[in-house]
């Protein structure tokens, strides 16, 4: 699976992703999640890049991410145990992440 961050942000952002999410929060990942996380490293770089796009696409990503957590709030519970990329959603997230 690729990192790009434009493939990445279009899977995540688009109609069908929460589906992708759910699909990667539930997968019994080999590596605790290391590598999906890897899915997600780029958004809290981007997130502060000078280029518009790449920070807003990360920006809408981190967004899209915790949309998904809130209203699928039951959901984590009933996943695979990824510790990185609940990790990874946390560095990702305004919300829960120190800046």
């Amino acid at each position: 699976m690729t990192t790009d961050p434009t493939t990445i942000s279009e899977r995540v952002n688009r109609a069908c992703g929460p589906e992708f999410l759910r699909d990667v929060t539930s997968a019994a990942w080999p590596d605790d999640g290391r590598r999906a996380a890897n899915l997600f490293a780029w958004i809290p770089r981007d997130a502060h890049s000078t280029d518009r796009t790449a920070a807003t696409r990360a920006g809408q990503t981190a967004h899209t991410i915790d949309s998904f957590l809130a209203y699928h709030s039951v959901e984590p519970a009933n996943t695979s145990d990824n510790p990185a990329v609940w990790q990874a959603f946390a560095l990702a997230s305004p919300l829960t992440s120190a800046r």
